[in-house]
């Protein structure tokens, strides 16, 4: 068996699109593959496709590695938006081999630590991190209850979709720990629809949101003083306005830190239920 490995950019997206379809068919989070959200991948991660990989074996087509790189703070940081083998040729070192050569591109291309999140219950993949190197980070937690479940009254606030400013963003969200924030807030909030509360002209909190078959919450933030469940039902609520959502609209809370403030306020809503846990894990380089 002849196997060979090219960097995404020499790959044509269909080729792509079908690895990452086929590899993550039965996986426990439903991911639909399409142009459209392939873009997405593409922009809210930052990947490279000059440093993410495909294998092929005998010239077909059989894993992927995504790539994404930012520099934050004088630091470059790697992370890996994907990570697949089709389930044929799983079992054979095919994803080893190939995490191994990604890492390496990583590195040539001054990476000094690289991230990545995989669901707690996903032995094989997390045992495979471990045997890169990876060491465990902290766990994040995939939330959901319906917006008929939301347990309390809104709060008073000037809810507009004005642009956050980074003094916003950093005021709200610094101490959340969530990826790609700081220094590169513009990709993260453009890549989603975004609303602002404030209370006169005080920024209150904000929220970054898109519909799909939920109403899938990116990012929540408030400031200090701010951080209530009151708040986070009012920007909550917001979002619920903003896109049309019924009362029996789920609404999913995105990979939550489970040491944040954030975490500590949802859990006060009863009725809030785990969807998944990923375990985050990092790399130096």
């Amino acid at each position: 068996m002849a196997i060979k490995y090219l960097t995404c950019d020499k790959v044509s997206i269909d080729d792509i699109l079908k690895v990452l379809k086929e590899g993550f068919k039965n996986h426990a989070i439903s991911i639909e593959f399409t142009n459209e959200s392939f873009e997405q991948i593409v922009r809210t991660n930052d990947v490279k496709l000059d440093l993410s990989l495909m294998a092929f074996a005998d010239e077909k087509p059989i894993g992927c590695w995504l790539t994404g790189i930012r520099d934050i703070n004088g630091i470059r940081y790697g992370y890996c938006a994907a990570l697949t083998i089709i389930p044929s040729y799983r079992g054979k070192k095919f994803a080893y081999n190939l995490s191994k050569r990604a890492l390496e591109l990583q590195k040539e291309a001054g990476v000094k630590i690289t991230k990545l999140y995989v669901l707690k219950d996903n032995t094989p993949a997390y045992n495979l991190y471990k045997k890169l190197g990876y060491r465990d980070v902290r766990l994040r937690y995939s939330l959901y209850l319906k917006l008929s479940e939301l347990e309390y009254a809104s709060q008073k606030l000037n809810i507009t979709d004005k642009a956050i400013t980074v003094n916003d963003f950093e005021l709200c969200m610094k101490d959340q720990e969530i990826p790609w924030s700081l220094g590169n807030y513009k990709r993260y909030l453009n890549a989603y629809r975004a609303l602002i509360g404030k209370n006169e002209n005080e920024t209150v909190g904000f929220i970054g949101f898109y519909p799909q078959d939920e109403l899938f919450i990116a990012y929540l933030g408030m400031s200090y003083g701010w951080r209530t469940p009151s708040v986070a039902s009012t920007l909550i609520r917001a979002a619920a306005k903003y896109v049309n959502a019924t009362p029996d609209t789920k609404i999913l809370f995105f990979e939550i830190d489970g040491k944040s403030y954030l975490y500590g306020i949802l859990k006060e809503f009863g009725k809030i239920k785990k969807k998944y846990v990923k375990v985050e894990m990092e790399l130096e380089l």
